[in-house]
């Protein structure tokens, strides 16, 4: 029952969970600034920190203008592709 019935039910769930799962992954912002700063060394540094860090220390806008390009460009195509690898023939 589990396996027919229950699992093939949640999978639309599972597909939300992980695609805003992979979203704040990657664009966890505010918590790493506050506890971290990016730090030690780089070891929390992430793409939205990045951005952050050229637009408002560096005033580097147009740098800054294009990772959050890319940035958009890496989760679109992420989640396109959960999205895709999770897709079940209740879809059809």
């Amino acid at each position: 029952r589990v396996f027919h019935i229950d699992i093939p039910m949640l999978v639309p769930q599972i597909r939300l969970v992980v695609v805003l799962a992979l979203i704040a992954g990657i664009q966890d912002f505010g918590r790493i600034l506050v506890m971290t700063g990016g730090g030690p060394g780089y070891a929390t540094y992430v793409p939205a920190l990045w951005m952050y860090e050229q637009t408002f220390q560096l005033a580097h806008f147009g740098y800054a203008c294009a990772i959050g390009l890319m940035l958009f460009i890496v989760i679109l195509s992420g989640s396109t592709l959960v999205l895709w690898l999770m897709k079940s023939d209740m879809d059809t």
